[in-house]
């Protein structure tokens, strides 16, 4: 379990040269001997601040607590050491091997990390705001609810990073997976790129049997308004036919009008009328096809706004070369994912009135 730290309990002590030489050495020889000789280093909770660690041996060192205000650590193996809730404000670890150390709740703002080796270090909830660390290695780093604003990432290895947030940091040459899942790449895979071009796609596929359907029921309407007509002529000629001669042919264009009523255009007869575009958006249909034709175009309205957002703060980004803030894009994100939401049933609905569409009968001519 992780230790807590609780500095009225740990009071921060003072050492001598003397005695910092002494622990360093006889940790060196802890080290080399596997433990069968020298001792572990224990400066928890002691004052380094400025002192000159540069050729130290810090390698499984418990340094808990300790205060390192502006020391210099540069090229120090500080792997597997236990740095939890360490003040390293100004620190200089340029080039230090930090792999798998415990740096849980450690401030290091404005520390100089540059090339350092962070692999699988835990920087959970530590503050690196305006930290250096270009080029350093952050290779399954855990930076769960790290600060990093303003830290400098240029050139940094950042592939399969856990709990990333970037926010204002400079990310010129900065190697992320290509699948990051850090809430800004989200955002940018989404909304830019090939993902733009396959949303397109899918909103035409949505759209495109509403607008077959509208076309097909307009060309009808036209139909219909031609035999209305028709129906008027042949109402008018009928009525012309009064002569006993013309007697039996008038039966028959009377008949033909009795049997043929109902299938003139009439709201009288059952017809219901409707404009372009509310057959468009499935108005003539029951409720749940008028959802399903809503939810697409709500989506594709509120889609539409988080490109034109997430375009603008990706240019933005590309030209300077700093990451945005991260109180610019994280109302994005949750957007993004309660849009993910009426996506999923946007695409249900369709899926489940897509077999209604698909398997309505065609009469086609005869082949040959």
């Amino acid at each position: 379990m992780e230790e807590n730290i609780k500095p009225e309990e740990n009071k921060l002590r003072e050492i001598s040269d003397e005695e910092l030489a002494k622990i360093i050495d006889d940790h060196k020889k802890w080290l080399k001997s596997s433990g069968e000789e020298g001792k572990q280093a224990d400066l928890s909770f002691t004052i380094l601040e400025n002192r000159n660690l540069q050729e130290a041996e810090l390698g499984a060192a418990n340094l808990q607590g300790a205060t390192l205000y502006n020391a210099n650590l540069q090229g120090v193996n500080l792997a597997k050491a236990n740095l939890q809730g360490a003040m390293l404000v100004k620190a200089n670890l340029k080039g230090a091997v930090l792999s798998y150390t415990n740096l849980l709740i450690a401030t290091l703002n404005f520390a100089n990390l540059q090339g350092a080796n962070l692999f699988r270090a835990d920087l959970r909830g530590a503050n690196i705001s305006y930290a250096n660390l270009n080029g350093a290695q952050l290779k399954h780093t855990n930076v769960q609810g790290t600060i990093l604003f303003g830290a400098n990432l240029e050139r940094a290895y950042l592939r399969d990073v856990k709990g990333l947030e970037l926010d204002s940091n400079f990310v010129a040459h900065t190697q992320f997976s290509d699948r990051a899942k850090d809430k800004w790449s989200v955002l940018r895979r989404s909304y830019s790129g090939p993902m733009f071009f396959l949303h397109l796609i899918f909103l035409i596929a949505f759209i495109l049997p509403y607008i077959a359907k509208t076309g097909a029921w307009y060309g009808v309407s036209q139909t219909e308004q031609t035999i209305q007509q028709f129906h008027g002529s042949v109402k008018d000629f009928s009525s012309t036919l009064t002569t006993e001669e013309n007697r039996i042919v008038g039966e028959v264009v009377n008949k033909l009008i009795d049997k043929t009523e109902h299938l003139v255009p009439d709201t009288a007869n059952g017809w219901r009328e409707f404009s372009v575009w509310e057959v468009l958006i499935a108005l003539d249909k029951d409720y749940s096809y008028f959802l399903t034709a809503l939810a697409i175009i709500i989506y594709n309205i509120l889609r539409g706004f988080l490109t034109w957002r997430v375009t603008a703060i990706r240019d933005a980004e590309e030209r300077s070369k700093f990451s945005p803030a991260r109180k610019d894009y994280l109302w994005l994100y949750y957007f993004h994912y309660g849009l993910r939401i009426l996506f999923l049933v946007s695409v249900g609905s369709f899926i489940y009135h897509a077999y209604d569409w698909l398997g309505a009968p065609l009469l086609l001519p005869p082949v040959g």
